[in-house]
């Protein structure tokens, strides 16, 4: 599925009044087996995306549970080539659009932005999300990644000021990825703060595809999320828990994340459409 493919299918989901649900997966952990099991969970339960994280070290935005999972996928020796081998097929064989996360310094830059984006492509992945992408090469990405006609998953901090938004709008094709917080993944959000008041400030301001993430923990996060303007929610601890908790026993792993995917997935779908539901 392309970037315009991922951002038709989102819309429409919008138009049905369902909020798309899309898992933060690291690839590799605990192994990649046991990793396309967790895609074929996701795609026998009718999401859309999936975003793979080509694991990297010492992240600067993710909490101890992530980093201890980067940790053992790279010690398992996952590479960018096995984590596209991964997506190349969940894409042929699951119909999942997967959104391939790569961190700039780590994987990105030692290869060339336009090689990364070709790689991206050439597997079938329907968009790509840098980390700690440097702002001086944002316009290149935006231009390689139309070239491809691969999407470009825009982001920012839901405080951000407006400039920083309306760039987000400008460039994206696929969803904008509104992180919920200013910190490291793992800690939990209030949603009951001003974080649904700055959401629906946002929401007013574009009609572009909001999925919002960063301590998205229960079903009640999600109802609120929805109420708010998110299109989507990005749920990322949650799913390593899963991992985490089932090392000695991994085989327990695909049959948990399926009873936590299910769980999310139940409060996902309404026959009444949001106000913002007509794009």
């Amino acid at each position: 599925m392309s970037g315009s493919g991922l951002e038709t299918a989102m819309l429409k989901s919008r138009r049905r009044g369902k909020t798309e649900l899309i898992f933060f997966v690291n690839a590799g952990d605990p192994n990649p087996e046991v990793t396309y099991e967790m895609l074929k969970v996701l795609a026998d339960a009718g999401l859309t995306a999936v975003e793979l994280c080509v694991p990297f070290p010492k992240s600067l935005t993710d909490g101890p549970l992530i980093r201890q999972s980067h940790q053992r996928a790279l010690d398992n020796g996952v590479s960018l080539d096995k984590v596209l081998a991964l997506a190349e097929k969940a894409q042929a064989e699951l119909g999942l659009s997967v959104v391939i996360l790569a961190d700039y310094s780590h994987t990105v830059q030692p290869l060339g932005m336009a090689s990364f984006l070709a790689r991206c492509a050439s597997a079938g992945a329907g968009a790509s999300l840098i980390h700690c992408l440097p702002s001086m090469l944002r316009h290149r990405y935006v231009e390689e990644s139309k070239k491809l006609g691969l999407g470009r998953i825009s982001s920012f901090f839901i405080g951000s000021d407006e400039h920083t938004r309306q760039a987000a709008y400008r460039d994206v094709q696929g969803f904008i990825y509104v992180v919920s917080r200013f910190g490291r993944t793992g800690s939990a959000v209030n949603f009951k703060t001003d974080v649904l008041t700055q959401l629906t400030g946002i929401r007013a301001e574009t009609d572009k595809v909001l999925a919002v993430g960063f301590g998205v923990k229960t079903t009640e996060d999600v109802e609120a999320l929805k109420l708010a303007g998110a299109d989507a929610v990005i749920i990322g601890s949650a799913a390593t828990a899963v991992v985490e908790r089932n090392l000695n026993a991994i085989e327990q792993i695909p049959a948990e994340f399926a009873n936590l995917v299910k769980q999310f997935a139940s409060v996902c779908s309404s026959e009444q459409k949001p106000a913002y539901a007509k794009a």
